[in-house]
């Protein structure tokens, strides 16, 4: 199959032509991928781990820890351990903290952020999941001494609920003065954590930070034009299989992606998404099976909003979330376009409302505050 696959493209063109489209690959595309992960080109090999990141089923989190390891090139390392930040195994818990603990500069500072990310994809996003997080990550942490590792480790305390770790970002930006790479991940770090909640504060870092971004001007354009640009809410719709009407307002949200980024996940996601959805949008179904397939529940940090669709979910166990109660009776295999336009505009209205209460509240804390 593979053979036949590749008569009319190089197995190097097909896997950059997946890279720059960011696509799910297809079964004879993963037959391919799973034997260039054994190639013997350093250029193929990493391309094919950073691939096995769209996924990363068991099967796939097995061949990127084993890439991890790679003994020739660091390159296939670091993009297998970014490919893991996808996965949610115990396996892959201590593959990473291994590397964590043993690795080299760069392994060590990717394995951090992986490993902060497939826990809580495997643990929940709760303050006691998070508090466990920290407190396994800070004995490394205490132990290590280069600024560009920490960088991520203080992202990572700073996710785990101690706002010290924006502190320390802060530091090793003045201090990182001169330091092109240190400078540099410690920004990114800092752009990565910014939400529409701590916009504010973050940008407040930034900004008291730039006079140390002198020697390097790129670095402090890039950090002035992060400050002009504005945080949008981001949504995740949740449902049970994610393979209907989720994936039908996930594609309908591209309209105001600019004013509210909608995703979706599911509890217990389909293997593909129902035929019916292509038919209702319009489209392919190549082209729904590689950009609305369905998902599990990742990397759910980086979502200020859950919207349970046809479930109900405890507050108690997203309490570092808003829910949004609108669409718990409605049903995913309600499939309805035009019900699931009216749908993302009561959605809109829902959260832009939510955000202007918010707003009111943080500026009556402030004056309090003042006040005492």
């Amino acid at each position: 199959m593979v053979e036949e696959y590749l008569n009319h493209s190089s197995k190097d063109e097909v896997l950059m032509d997946l890279l720059d489209a960011g696509v799910m690959p297809n079964p004879a595309e993963w037959e391919m991928i799973y034997q260039c992960t054994l190639d013997q080109e350093v250029g193929t090999r990493s391309d094919a781990a950073e691939i096995l990141g769209i996924r990363c089923n068991e099967k796939d989190e097995e061949k990127l820890c084993r890439m991890a390891y790679d003994k020739a090139d660091e390159l296939v390392r670091v993009c297998a351990v970014q490919s893991l930040q996808m996965g949610r195994q115990e396996k892959t818990l201590k593959c990473l903290y291994e590397l964590m603990r043993t690795g080299g500069r760069m392994a060590r500072g990717y394995a951090v952020r992986a490993f902060y990310e497939v826990w809580v994809n495997r643990n929940g996003y709760t303050k006691e999941s998070v508090r466990k997080c920290w407190r396994k990550m800070e004995k490394l942490y205490k132990k290590e001494k280069s600024p560009w590792v920490l960088a991520g480790y203080e992202g990572a305390r700073y996710q785990c609920g101690c706002e010290r770790g924006l502190l320390g970002l802060k530091k090793i930006l003045c201090e990182g003065r001169g330091l092109e790479n240190v400078q540099s991940v410690a920004l990114g770090q800092l752009m990565y954590l910014r939400n529409v909640f701590n916009e504010h504060e973050i940008n407040l870092i930034i900004e008291e930070t730039l006079e140390y971004m002198d020697v390097y001007p790129w670095i402090r354009e890039k950090a002035q034009k992060f400050l002009e640009e504005k945080e949008i809410p981001m949504v995740l719709v949740l449902d049970k299989e994610n393979a209907g009407l989720s994936q039908i307002i996930t594609y309908l949200g591209r309209e105001i992606e600019e004013e509210l980024w909608v995703e979706s996940a599911g509890l217990m996601p389909e293997e593909i998404t129902s035929p019916e959805v292509a038919k209702r949008l319009g489209e392919s179904q190549d082209t729904i099976n590689r950009y609305y397939y369905p998902r599990p529940i990742r990397r759910i940090y980086n979502y200020q909003y859950i919207v349970p669709l046809g479930i109900r979910l405890k507050q108690e166990k997203y309490p570092l979330h808003r829910i949004v109660p609108i669409w718990e009776d409605v049903k995913e295999n309600m499939l309805d376009v035009k019900q699931a336009e009216k749908m993302l505009c009561e959605l809109k209205d829902y959260i832009d409302n939510d955000m202007i209460a918010c707003r009111e509240t943080e500026q009556l804390l402030k004056i309090n505050q003042n006040q005492s």
